[in-house]
């Protein structure tokens, strides 16, 4: 893969501090904390299975490294770009059409990541994503009850109480964190 190009809205060529290329792919990795990446190099999903709500540099990353990626995207722009590199995405324009579009993208899903604009949107998928994945699936939520982002309800708080939890956060960021619950 070439990774030498630049989207209209996403370019994979600039990067902040917080993150980081590919080791194998060259791509730039999720920007997700460092602490969870370094967790996440270490996971083999290469037959997994993967919905990932909010796409960006992040989509391209997946689609190379898991078995299938369907990415849900709100915004047309990321729509259309990521279209052009053969992405499996759907656009959205509504919570209840987000809904059922990960409530019925796939069956078996073994990860969604959750990391979407608009962030109110949030709350509003872990209900279908944790419906579609299989026992042991993962469940990645970026920006993970971040004041300066995003704090779940108490909705999206008590379903996911029942899951294990890993908590990621990112060392010099004020409240950055990235959380990993397994579905059982």
């Amino acid at each position: 893969i070439a990774v030498q190009f630049k989207l209209i809205m996403i370019d994979l060529n600039t990067m902040n501090e917080w993150q980081r290329r590919c080791s194998e792919t060259g791509l730039v990795m999720p920007w997700y904390t460092k602490s969870f990446l370094d967790e996440l190099v270490t996971w083999d999903i290469s037959d997994k299975v993967v919905i990932e709500v909010g796409g960006g540099a992040s989509s391209l990353w997946w689609n190379e490294k898991a078995k299938h990626v369907v990415t849900i995207e709100a915004n047309k722009e990321y729509y259309e770009e990521l279209k052009r590199f053969g992405i499996s995405i759907a656009l959205v324009d509504d919570i209840p059409e987000l809904k059922d579009l990960v409530a019925n993208a796939l069956d078996n899903v073994d990860i969604v990541i959750i990391d979407c604009d608009p962030v109110e949107w949030r709350d509003a998928c872990v209900q279908p994503a944790i419906a579609c994945l299989k026992p042991g699936g993962k469940l990645i939520i970026d920006n993970w009850d971040q004041p300066s982002v995003w704090v779940p309800s108490d909705e999206t708080r008590a379903l996911l109480a029942p899951y294990p939890c890993n908590i990621y956060r990112q060392i010099g960021h004020p409240d950055w964190q990235t959380a990993c619950f397994v579905i059982q």
